[in-house]
């Protein structure tokens, strides 16, 4: 972790917690560990990989369902919740965010009413613990649903939209659900799978996301990229961009690229994106309005 912290463009790294029913135990993941990988300067999201919807799509390697009924699931993501806190206790953990994976499942009446009485079950006694906060790791599709609906709703959102394109959407921003749903720094996003790659001699195979919302030993400046050059641009034409029914569309030419492109808007009117130079590498940008 220490090499990987030394070399890999990235700050924070999930961890399952140990005993979750679908996940089960890493022996290598203890307090030690934890310990160890704050003190490098990692920040840490853990996850609970609690019961799933009997009508999760990919059953693989999941074993283990919440139940029929929604006072069934309700109970039942209570109790996930107590044992996904004690977990996190034991791994040295006593306050902070944890999220529920919820893999993706066929959204309908039967299936939907099991899943927001599980999430509510669960947010609902996370929030019993004093200093712990809940999120949820699910699709946009059952995001804005099921989950954005339940009564208590998760503190924040990790949204899994992957693609296997070569110019992925890196943005908490415009990934099918509305901007007015967790807005304040409350967001996450996975936007590409299974990616293999070698920092610092290790080799490694990551889901590489960007997080905008709480994460435990939050990076405090330990770690710098003196590779890294960011330039400013004069980019006083953000009226040339637009968001029309979740796309975002524009006129904008990064200065001196071949092909520019605009993935995401927020509501402070910042704009990510991406553009291609004159040697075919694609480059990443944010406008700010002035």
């Amino acid at each position: 972790m220490q090499s990987l912290m030394n070399s890999i463009p990235f700050y924070d790294t999930s961890l399952y917690l140990p005993g979750s029913p679908n996940r089960g135990t890493d022996a290598a993941l203890n307090l030690s560990w934890v310990q160890g990988a704050e003190q490098q300067g990692w920040g840490l999201i853990p996850i609970w990989f609690g019961l799933q919807s009997v009508c999760v799509i990919t059953k693989s390697g999941i074993t283990q369902f919440f139940g029929p009924t929604t006072a069934d699931a309700s109970t039942q993501g209570a109790q996930q919740a107590d044992q996904a806190v004690a977990a996190a206790i034991a791994l040295g953990l006593p306050a902070g965010i944890i999220y529920t994976d919820i893999e993706n499942y066929t959204v309908n009446s039967t299936c939907s009413p099991l899943v927001q009485a599980y999430v509510d079950g669960f947010v609902s006694e996370i929030h019993v613990y004093s200093g712990y906060l809940a999120g949820v790791y699910a699709n946009p599709g059952p995001i804005n649903s099921d989950i954005s609906t339940v009564s208590t709703p998760p503190d924040d959102i990790w949204i899994t939209k992957t693609t296997s394109s070569t110019k992925p959407q890196v943005t908490v921003w415009n990934q099918g659900i509305s901007d007015n749903l967790w807005p304040n720094n409350q967001r996450m996003h996975q936007f590409i799978l299974n990616q293999s790659a070698k920092f610092g001699g290790v080799t490694v195979n990551i889901d590489p996301d960007v997080d905008n919302g709480p994460v435990l030993n939050a990076n405090v400046g330990v770690k710098t990229h003196s590779s890294y050059v960011y330039t400013s641009i004069d980019c006083t034409n953000l009226g040339a961009f637009l968001l029309n029914n979740n796309t975002v569309q524009s006129t904008f030419q990064y200065p001196g690229a071949i092909q520019t492109g605009a993935d995401g808007i927020n509501d402070f009117g910042q704009v990510v994106g991406w553009y291609k130079d004159s040697n075919q590498a694609y480059h990443g940008f944010i406008a700010v309005p002035q």
